[in-house]
């Protein structure tokens, strides 16, 4: 018995032995195939657009100012008051120019009492000089002393006229109709108005529209156009996206630190009145949009693989290359310099925007067109492109060199910057 059992412990070493051979070559295996991070082929829909921000104003606004110097003595209106056209809403002490009224009114008066005087001695210039008992002289004295006194006369007119237009001014109206949005004056403060009118009120005709002077970057200013629709977001609703179109492309460029913007005008509604004058609004011009397209992750586009897998994928062409092929082939290949085959790029990968797929666990190039982007997903079609293919973004890991795979570990030969074939 115990005869029997030490043969069959015997026989079973080399079994056991091959048993642990294989479990640990599957181990070193596994330790040495690299890692992938992949990411899914998705449908829905992408939009290209051009961002930019501006700062949201009234449409139209209104500086309030005065013409005439006075003590503020009566205020009509305040921060975000709805004002009407013609409405008073400041007045002014009129003392002085009440004054001005009165001293215009006597000098005219008396610039009309001076002309009546004057007309009567040249009627009786004129009775003489007729008698031959006046010289001519002063018979045209007292023509130009006429004269002079009617054009004092009309002086004195104006001067009234101008001192009752005075008094109106210390009357302050509003322009327009519209809202308060700003006031700087307060009540009992001395305004003067010299060579420029002090700013009283400021009055927004409106804020159920308003408008968005936004900056654009040079490189990006062609592919905005008058009419185009535009979204937008200020930082007090930031889940909230609001709707524009631009109305004014100005030519007027602004240069600063080297960098050249213009100003697109953006007209926009105000829903609700939650918008306010100053917001700042970052904005997404709309350039084109797909419906219902299959999209990837742009990290797909800017995968590159290693040198070392391009030079393993190039063996394996020209391994199939020389297997299949016939002895004419070879001389045609041979007499061409091994030049490329169209559309096959260096290292075996075809011109264009790749996509890298797992075939049996390891990569293989899929050729495909790309469309509109919106930064982050890409618009794709091509053949072998389904909804939930998995395509490769990233390494995770390479194998034995790097032992258990790091989701913070990235694969080294991917280049930065926007997909090939899109915006």
């Amino acid at each position: 018995m115990v005869r029997m059992v030490k043969r069959v412990l015997w026989w079973m070493l080399p079994v056991l032995a091959l048993a642990a051979g294989w479990w640990y070559w599957q181990g070193w295996t596994a330790g040495e195939a690299p890692q992938w991070r992949l990411v899914e082929v998705s449908r829905g829909d992408v939009t290209a657009t051009v961002g930019a921000t501006g700062t949201l104003g009234a449409i139209r606004t209104v500086e309030v100012g005065t013409q005439v110097s006075g003590q503020i003595v009566e205020l009509k209106a305040d921060f975000n008051d709805r004002v009407r056209q013609g409405q008073l809403i400041a007045r002014l002490d009129d003392t002085l120019l009440e004054q001005a009224v009165r001293q215009a009114e006597a000098d005219l008066v008396r610039a009309e009492a001076d002309l009546v005087y004057k007309r009567y001695l040249l009627e009786q210039a004129e009775t003489l000089r007729a008698a031959a008992s006046l010289a001519e002289s002063d018979l045209r004295a007292a023509a130009l002393a006429v004269a002079q006194a009617e054009a004092t006369r009309i002086s004195a007119d104006a001067g009234l006229d101008r001192a009752r237009r005075n008094l109106s001014y210390a009357e302050i109206v509003a322009p327009i109709s519209g809202i308060v949005i700003n006031r700087n004056v307060e009540l009992g403060q001395t305004v003067a108005a010299s060579l420029q009118a002090p700013q009283l009120f400021l009055i927004a005709e409106s804020l159920e529209r308003m408008q968005i002077l936004a900056s654009v970057d040079e490189s990006d200013i062609g592919r905005v156009r008058e009419g185009q629709l535009v979204e937008f977001t200020v930082q007090a609703w930031p889940e909230r996206r609001f709707g524009g179109k631009v109305r004014q492309i100005r030519m007027q460029p602004a240069t600063s630190e080297n960098v050249v913007n213009y100003t697109a005008v953006v007209e926009v509604d105000n829903p609700g009145g939650v918008l306010m004058p100053g917001m700042t609004a970052t904005l997404d011009f709309i350039v084109d949009r797909a419906a219902e397209v299959l999209l990837v992750p742009n990290a797909a586009l800017r995968f590159r693989p290693s040198e070392e897998l391009l030079a393993q994928l190039r063996q394996e062409r020209q391994a199939r290359r020389d297997s299949s092929a016939v002895p004419g082939d070879a001389r045609r290949d041979s007499a061409g310099g091994g030049q490329r085959q169209p559309g096959m790029a260096r290292g075996g990968v075809t011109d264009g925007s790749v996509l890298w797929v797992l075939v049996e666990g390891r990569p293989r190039p899929l050729r495909i067109k790309t469309g509109l982007t919106d930064g982050s997903r890409t618009e794709v079609s091509g053949e072998g492109l389904a909804v939930g293919l998995q395509v490769i973004a990233g390494q995770l890991s390479s194998g034995a060199a790097t032992g258990t795979a790091s989701p913070f570990q990235t694969q080294q030969a991917a280049q930065p910057g926007p997909p090939r074939g899109g915006f």
